[in-house]
């Protein structure tokens, strides 16, 4: 006997200890980000703390349809985190630092995955369990690269430029296997090749047309004139910012969701919408920049109006929409669902096990490795893995790829995580708290002999390092 369809869904008042629980858990998110974020760089591990402590593996103070919902809704902030990226990212910068921050991505990506193979030993984990291992810890944190470097100074120079386009690269890797490893989640007793090859191909693809398009479409238009904000054309009747925000919304979601559909990952294609919208930003600016020169007449006014920019731009940038319409929403409320999520999947009562613990120090010593062997402060502010290591290290437990029917009789299998999932998730928490302190104790180290320099009249100690 089938149930009846729900037409309605009544309203009631909630009790008010359910109104106490999440108006906590809302208050305690940003209170424990910003604290940490301040002493450490790492408030997105407080912030999956509080998710274990509040969700399922802890007290379970919110409940399990209220947690799936904090899952859907926190997905969002991870949209808009990669979106913001794309947004960050300068394209000249990353287009003259390509090759260097390609082999610095590439070993970044390299070494863990093949350092992963240890579990084989560890753990008796297959290939295909040991590779994605790797691959949940071959990405960094994008959230906590940015935080790093803007609070250290170093956001501007050549180190932060190379840092932050490996770190993007990682992240592509990660956002494309995201989607590999669903596909072989879902095909896992036969793995075929269109699986594994379609969100490649289709990742690939997208560059090309993306590439295509900003050069044959867009730059042309620019060049002839076009100087209003995308989109704006057939939104007459809206305010200029209005249809600012209406069209990236409509970009970044048409990408999500072509994407998707095309068998991609959809958070690739965010990154993709933010940088396009962030590199038409930058050539309309370049292109004002040769009509003001061409005008002397226009000048003075010209100026006036780059005065005003700062807080009301005659042509709405990316960055300045998502300031004034999406990053107050982000960074108080998804952002921190998001990470909340995280830590509704993290097994704290089985990772405290004996031989759960030593394997995964003995994993995190590989995987700290894998990043350092990149080079010194690169590797350090590397080591952070973050949001993307813990989403497909959950992807590939709840897909089933991290339990094999020859280890049932596991103690740790029975009923509870797999030991390769409990592995990487202490190896993803370790790094994610010893790469922002390592990082900022180097930064005040150099800091410091960077002041020495000064007063003994020496070369400069981030001009030794390259910055």
């Amino acid at each position: 006997m089938t149930e009846a369809p729900i037409t309605l869904l009544p309203y009631h008042q909630p009790a008010i200890a359910t109104i106490l629980v999440q108006t906590s858990f809302i208050i305690v998110l940003n209170v424990v980000n910003h604290v940490l974020n301040n002493l450490i760089y790492c408030g997105l591990l407080g912030q999956i703390l509080i998710g274990v402590a509040w969700g399922a593996p802890g007290a379970e103070w919110l409940g399990k349809e209220v947690q799936e919902a904090i899952v859907q809704i926190g997905y969002l902030g991870l949209v808009f985190l990669v979106y913001e990226g794309g947004l960050s990212t300068s394209y000249a910068s990353l287009k003259a630092n390509l090759l260097l921050s390609t082999a610095i991505a590439l070993t970044g990506v390299g070494l863990p995955i093949a350092f992963s193979f240890s579990l084989r030993a560890l753990v008796m984990a297959t290939p295909l369990q040991a590779f994605t291992a790797g691959a949940a810890l071959c990405s960094t944190s994008l959230g906590t690269t940015f935080t790093i470097l803007g609070t250290t100074g170093l956001l501007k120079t050549r180190i932060g430029t190379i840092l932050v386009s490996a770190t993007m690269l990682d992240d592509v890797v990660g956002l494309v296997l995201v989607e590999v490893i669903s596909n072989l989640g879902s095909s896992a007793s036969s793995p075929n090749v269109p699986a594994v090859v379609r969100p490649i191909a289709v990742s690939i693809g997208l560059v090309v047309l993306l590439l295509l398009c900003g050069r044959f479409l867009v730059k042309p238009q620019i060049q002839n004139g076009w100087q209003t904000t995308i989109g704006s054309s057939f939104l007459r009747g809206v305010s200029r910012d209005h249809a600012a925000f209406i069209s990236h919304t409509l970009i970044l979601f048409g990408f999500v969701t072509g994407a998707t559909y095309a068998g991609t990952s959809g958070l690739f294609a965010a990154y993709l919408a933010g940088l396009l919208l962030g590199w038409c930003d930058s050539e309309r600016s370049i292109q004002s920049l040769r009509n003001e020169e061409g005008s002397s007449i226009e000048q003075p006014r010209s100026r006036s109006r780059a005065g005003e920019s700062a807080s009301n731009p005659a042509r709405p940038t990316g960055l300045w929409v998502y300031d004034r319409y999406y990053s107050a929403v982000v960074e108080r409320i998804l952002k921190p669902l998001f990470f909340a999520s995280i830590g509704f999947s993290i097994p704290i009562r089985q990772l405290f096990g004996g031989d759960i613990v030593w394997r995964g120090l003995v994993y995190t010593v590989l995987m700290l490795l894998g990043k350092l062997l990149t080079a010194a402060v690169l590797g350090t502010a590397m080591v952070t893995r973050g949001e993307i290591g813990f989403l497909i290290a959950s992807l590939a437990e709840s897909q089933g790829i991290f339990r094999d029917s020859s280890s049932a009789s596991s103690p740790h299998e029975r009923g509870g995580s797999s030991q390769v999932y409990l592995v990487v998730i202490w190896a993803n928490v370790l790094c994610t708290i010893i790469g922002p302190i390592t990082m900022g104790f180097l930064v005040r180290r150099v800091k410091k002999m960077q002041a020495r320099d000064e007063d003994s009249g020496g070369p400069d100690s981030w001009g030794t390092l390259g910055a």
